[in-house]
């Protein structure tokens, strides 16, 4: 948990039960390659689980950090405000140095084109917090809809993306077309929607 929040202020918790939907992955991982040793090779195969496991090596650098160092401080987010929300505009990490005056160009700053701290990929990590604060202040960020960022970096090729909602996921177009949510029945008078795979085995066929 110290890993998460600001340096400065108190560690934050990871929202929900990090164990659950952590091992969750894991054996859908298991399961996928399960499958796919079945499909290419004939015998299938037995996936078992330990969410002990599962827990234990997702600590593995914490682990490795507490004795041996060096001090593995909390890192801020990298969230700026959008009109409707919240969004990562991954332009202070995941920009390559050739894309970089594109950046500039997108933000209107021809200006930080040359400046150190975020000419490299590693000095924009380590000048996270104040390239944040510059993209924060740019009212085009400030007035588009987190929906758009999509288009918006598109050519950037950039990993960006939007905070969702409990909401924004129920009504997601990309979610009905993955058919992400399953109906499931309890009785005759009451259903209710769950979660289902990451992504149906008919996306997979060629």
């Amino acid at each position: 948990m110290y890993t998460i929040g600001l340096p400065d202020k108190e560690p934050l918790k990871v929202g929900g039960e990090s164990g659950l939907y952590t091992t969750g992955v894991s054996a859908f991982s298991a399961i996928m390659l399960a499958l796919y040793v079945r499909d290419t090779q004939g015998p299938g195969q037995h996936v078992d689980i330990s969410a002990m496991e599962v827990m234990t090596v997702s600590q593995i650098h914490s682990s490795i950090y507490a004795p041996f160092g060096p001090k593995n401080e909390r890192r801020g987010t990298n969230l700026v405000r959008a009109k409707d929300g919240w969004v990562s505009p991954g332009l202070e990490t995941g920009v390559q140095e050739s894309t970089w005056l594109k950046v500039c160009e997108l933000i209107e700053k021809p200006e930080l084109v040359h400046d150190p701290r975020f000419t490299t990929m590693e000095s924009r990590r380590a000048n996270q917090q104040d390239l944040l604060d510059v993209i924060s202040g740019l009212g085009r960020y400030q007035t588009e809809k987190r929906e758009n960022y999509h288009t918006l970096q598109g050519p950037l090729c950039t990993i960006t993306g939007y905070v969702a909602t409990v909401e924004d996921l129920l009504v997601s177009s990309n979610s009905f077309f993955r058919q992400f949510f399953q109906s499931v029945g309890y009785s005759r008078f009451r259903r209710s929607d769950h979660t289902g795979g990451a992504f149906p085995l008919w996306m997979t066929s060629h």
